[in-house]
Order: C-alpha cells, then sequence, then structure tokens
C-alpha cells in the first residue's frame, strides 16, 4: 500500500500518520449499471420470443399438410383401384356413340349412279341442240374445237355442226368430266352468221374525201422528218422520228365546231397506236399550221399539220381520225 506523508506548518505538531488512498475508480463504472445494456437485453429477449412463435405457427402449418399429403396417395390409389373397373366400360359405349351405321347398299349405288351417265350421240348435231342434248344427260362442262385442234369460239350455235365427240356416244362416264366436241361451221350459213355480220373496217386512200362526222377530211401529205427547225428558234429533234400529216378539215356542221390534234391517231400493222407528239406546244412555233386547238365556222375549210413522235423503223401505217366525241365516228386513211 502507499504510504503519503503530511506535513503541517511549525505552529502545528509534526505529527506522521499513514493515510489510506482512495482507490481510483474505472471510467463510466461496470456495464450492466449502465441503461443501454437493459435496452439491449430487452430487445434481444424480444426477438428471440418472436422467433420461437413464428416457429410454432410453421410447425402447425405443416401438420396439415403432411396430413393432407398423406391422405392422397390413399385416394389416388383408389381411384388407381376403381380405374380397371370402369374403363373397359367407358370405352366401348363411346365408340358405340361415335360409329356411323354403314348405308344402305341400295343408297351408295343409287349415289354412284347420280355421278355417272351414258353420253348421248350429238354428232352430226348442230351446237345448239348437241348443247342441249348433253346437259339433259347431266354433262354441263363441254368444249369445242376445230378440226385442227384449235379451240372453235362459237357465237352462233345454229351454224356450227358436231363433227366428232370425246368420250364417245353411250360411253358411261362422270357427269363432272369434260365432254370435248369437235365442230366446223356451215359455208351455206356464213352470211346470216353474227360472226361475219359485222363490217370490215373500210381503209381510205390519201387524197380521197372522208366523211367523218361533221367534218370532212382530205390527207394532202406525209413526210418524214429527224428535226423540226425555225428562225431564231433553232431545232427540235425527235426521239425517233417525226411524222407530218397535212390534212384539210372542213366544217359540214351548222355551227361552229371545234376540232384538236387528238382527234389523230398513227397505228401501225400489229395495232399499236401513236398519239400525237407531247411537244405539241413547242411543235406550234416550228411547224405552220400547226393543229393544236382550231375552231372552224360552218362550210369554212382549214389547212392543218399533226406531228407524231415515232421509232425510227416504223415504216407502215395508218391514220385514224375521229370526230373529237367519245362515241363518235372515226375513219381509217391508209399513209404507208
Amino acid at each position: 500500500m502507499a504510504v503519503r506523508k503530511i506535513e503541517r506548518s511549525d505552529d502545528e505538531l509534526s505529527t506522521t500518520r499513514y493515510v489510506s488512498p482512495t482507490p481510483n475508480k474505472k471510467p463510466g463504472g461496470p456495464i450492466f449499471k449502465k441503461p443501454i445494456f437493459w435496452i439491449v437485453v430487452v430487445l434481444v429477449v424480444l426477438l428471440i420470443g418472436g422467433a420461437a412463435s413464428c416457429g410454432g405457427n410453421n410447425k402447425s402449418q405443416e401438420t396439415p399438410n403432411r396430413s393432407i399429403e398423406s391422405t392422397e396417395p390413399a385416394e389416388t390409389s383408389g381411384e388407381a383401384a376403381e380405374a380397371p373397373s370402369e374403363e373397359p366400360a367407358a370405352e366401348p359405349a363411346t365408340e358405340a356413340s361415335t360409329e356411323t351405321p354403314d348405308e344402305p347398299a341400295s343408297e351408295v349405288a343409287t349415289e354412284e349412279a347420280a355421278q355417272t351417265a351414258n353420253l348421248p350421240n350429238v354428232v352430226g348435231m348442230n351446237m345448239e341442240d348437241a348443247r342441249a342434248a348433253l346437259e339433259q344427260a347431266g354433262f354441263e362442262e363441254i368444249d369445242t374445237v376445230k378440226p385442227d385442234g384449235s379451240t372453235a369460239l362459237v357465237l352462233v350455235k345454229k351454224n356450227w355442226t358436231v363433227q366428232a365427240q370425246s368420250p364417245g356416244a353411250n360411253t358411261a362416264a362422270d357427269t363432272s368430266s369434260t365432254v370435248t366436241l369437235t365442230v366446223s361451221k356451215e359455208d351455206s350459213d356464213t352470211s346470216s352468221d353474227e360472226e361475219s355480220s359485222e363490217p370490215e373496217t373500210k381503209v381510205y386512200k390519201k387524197g380521197q374525201k372522208v366523211k367523218v362526222g361533221d367534218w370532212t377530211m382530205k390527207v394532202k401529205g406525209v413526210k418524214e422528218v429527224s428535226s423540226v427547225s425555225a428562225p431564231y428558234l433553232g431545232s427540235l429533234k425527235a426521239d425517233g422520228k417525226f411524222v407530218l400529216v397535212t390534212v384539210n378539215v372542213k366544217n359540214q356542221d351548222k355551227k361552229a365546231a371545234t376540232i384538236s390534234d387528238s382527234s389523230f391517231t398513227l397505228v401501225d400493222k400489229e395495232g399499236n397506236e401513236y398519239d400525237v407528239t407531247e411537244e405539241n406546244y413547242y411543235c406550234s412555233l416550228y411547224v405552220d399550221h400547226y393543229l393544236y386547238y382550231e375552231k372552224i365556222n360552218p362550210g369554212s375549210t382549214k389547212k392543218c399539220v399533226v406531228v407524231f413522235d415515232v421509232p425510227k423503223k416504223l415504216k407502215k401505217y395508218n391514220l385514224v381520225a375521229s370526230d373529237g366525241s367519245w362515241f363518235g365516228d372515226s375513219q381509217t386513211i391508209k399513209l404507208k
């Protein structure tokens, strides 16, 4: 133990005594005396108690599940035991309900008979009578060919005679099959045939007067050039070649009428049609008397030039002139 010496002043007696020193205290004191310690203890206890209660609930919930699972095998095994006794009885009932009873043999024979029939003999008949006989027997698919095998376009059936038929007469055939008839047209009746009743298109020559509606037209000349030119304007080149057609047009109506370049078309021997050039406005600057849109009084005649831009290889062509109306008159004039 440490000894501390205490000294007093001279007035007092000098004495020496031993005093026990005060023990050093640890800062803060014991931890269990601190409030924070008990707060932590209480929290831990609460957490442990909550976990224990949750575990108990889970165990109580697992118990019914186990009991249910334990009963399912018993039920399944029961069903499996009952299945062999039920399935054999159910399957025959289903099969019996879905099966269709066999049709009587007489009904099948009637249906087959309705699909086939004997072909009547139509050789020597005209097409009108032959078709009626075949349709009456149940055959509606009928083709017509000429003796050379090409397709025959039959418009007036009375003027065509059946020369042969395929399948042959009295042959049993499916009514949905096609019957091919070889036909020829009677020469004696060609004058009454509607196919030849349409008059042939008349082709006029250059220099002839042609009546087109209320107009009288006369082609005065045809000229082919690669370009057209005019003073101060230079030249205008064609994509192929220009065909310039000069036509005198006279108004035969009792009132003034208009005519334009769209009333004229060039047609070659293959039937290709060529309209006037799209450069019609510029052509009116280069070509004298160019017909663009002309109003002509009654009885008056105008000299007009229409211009076409056509391929260079084009050699033969005709001019088709119309009166300008939608369903009006038109005539053909041979140019080359």
